[in-house]
């Protein structure tokens, strides 16, 4: 996250993937879900909307199997980026 928020986004990119790669391994869902709503998060900041709608609906699913307190914060984000799809696509209409 710290990569991520001091703008090293190739790095913040690579330690979630491996996050993503553990936390598979390990089957731990609550950890997969969480990286990959990070991965979300990362792919908005840099304008990669359709990425970041892709990953935060796996999380959002995830945490919603497991009743996870995270899934109302992962929905709110998943919402955000989902308007600014919609505002980018009626602006180059």
């Amino acid at each position: 996250i710290l990569a991520q928020l001091q703008g090293r986004y190739p790095e913040a990119e690579n330690l979630y993937k491996d996050s993503l790669a553990i936390q598979r391994k390990l089957g731990n869902q609550d950890g997969i879900a969480s990286s990959l709503g990070q991965m979300g998060l990362l792919a908005e900041a840099q304008g990669n909307l359709a990425e970041a709608e892709q990953f935060l609906v796996q999380a959002l699913e995830i945490f919603q199997k497991l009743g996870a307190p995270d899934t109302a914060t992962v929905h709110r984000a998943l919402e955000r980026v989902r308007r600014k799809k919609d505002d980018g696509g009626a602006t180059q209409a």
